[in-house]
């Protein structure tokens, strides 16, 4: 009788214990997880954080210096720490508020310095065509990642197909918000990819 009892007490004080250990279990893997949403959560506001720092860098470069080139843009971007420091950052753009009497000397500009190196194959063409009060156009465009020698075609080739909605002659206000879930501004903007 007394082996039943200390069967018994034994199934008992057993499934006790195999309860509160599932509940530490869990408690640990709910633990666990919050940290690691608490840690993904940190690194995303940081992330978010340092584009805005860029960004804000970025429009200050262009109002203190309203002649910057691409090619000066991306020598900043180097500077600063590129993608060693800004890893989540492949490129930086530049929208510029574009009256109408300032088209033509903006459409030379970009063929000049054109936004991430490629100019447009037929030349400068306004997106959608029409008068308006202003334009909003992509003025600097820099892409900073490695590729290796043989990836660059390919880059170009990416490059041109994206300048068909981030080209220089796309108006940023008019064309792309609805087609391309593109948040725009009347204003000036910098923009950061990533």
């Amino acid at each position: 009788m007394w082996s039943w009892a200390l069967l018994a007490l034994g199934l008992l004080a057993s499934s006790i214990s195999g309860v509160a250990w599932h509940t530490v279990a869990q408690n640990n893997e709910n633990d666990s997880a919050a940290v690691t949403a608490n840690s993904a959560r940190a690194r995303l506001s940081q992330s978010l954080q340092d584009d805005f720092d860029v960004a804000g860098t970025m429009g200050t470069l262009v109002t203190v210096n309203p002649e910057l080139t691409n090619s000066q843009a991306s020598q900043w971007f180097d500077i600063d720490g590129g993608t060693a420091r800004h890893p989540d950052i492949l490129g930086l753009g530049y929208i510029e508020n574009v009256a109408p009497d300032q088209l033509a000397t903006f459409a030379a500009d970009e063929k000049v310095d054109p936004p991430f190196g490629v100019s447009s194959p037929d030349g400068f063409e306004l997106t959608p065509p029409g008068q308006r009060s202003h334009y909003c156009l992509l003025r600097i465009g820099i892409f900073k990642f490695h590729i290796t020698p043989t990836q660059n075609g390919s880059l170009q080739q990416a490059l041109t197909a994206m300048s068909t909605f981030l080209g220089p002659g796309v108006d940023e206000c008019v064309a792309t918000r609805a087609q391309w879930g593109i948040q725009t501004a009347a204003s000036a903007g910098v923009a950061t990819v990533g």
